[in-house]
């Protein structure tokens, strides 16, 4: 009976182990101070492919900052469940195009109603990414922190895995 409770012990350890390793980063690990100061005009001079989307960036960024203090993610469309998208500082105007918003195939539809292609705040690093970029080619979610000028991956969760998290216990 005693080996018998410890191997339930070890597989329920194992099972909340697993569920752990998998728990999603949050807004808040990554805080920052959120910037409301008045954008700079972006500077299309700034990278080779700001010109071709100056329409997008300046409409954009006029919003101002929405994303890790003083940056904001500007985002289009590029087809059915399809957006491309850049990062504009508002301090300076500098543009850039990180390889994972250069194309987003988005996951979405009726199995997943709440679960936005993009996910972001003016005071945090985090960018949630549902779907396959064109540098992560697997759909689930990618969990991003933006470095200034770059995303570094934090964790990636399969769309299989997610799903498994996500539903419903019984």
């Amino acid at each position: 009976m005693t080996i018998l409770r410890a191997v339930v012990v070890a597989g329920v350890i194992g099972a909340f182990s697993n569920i752990a390793a998998h728990a999603a980063p949050t807004f808040e690990q990554y805080s920052v101070a959120a910037n409301r100061d008045k954008p700079a005009p972006v500077n299309l001079q700034s990278h080779p492919k700001a010109r071709t989307f100056r329409t997008n960036l300046r409409e954009g960024a006029r919003k101002g900052p929405n994303f890790a203090g003083h940056f904001t993610i500007v985002q289009w469309g590029c087809g059915t469940n399809c957006i491309e998208g850049a990062v504009v500082d508002a301090r300076n105007g500098a543009v850039y195009f990180p390889p994972q918003l250069a194309v987003i195939d988005y996951w979405g539809g009726p199995e997943t109603p709440n679960l936005p292609a993009l996910q972001f705040r003016a005071s945090s690093e985090l960018l949630v990414i549902a779907g396959r970029t064109s540098v992560h080619e697997r759909l689930g979610v990618l969990y991003l922190r933006w470095s200034e000028t770059h995303f570094d991956e934090v964790q990636f969760v399969s769309k299989d895995e997610w799903q498994e998290l996500e539903s419903p216990r019984s």
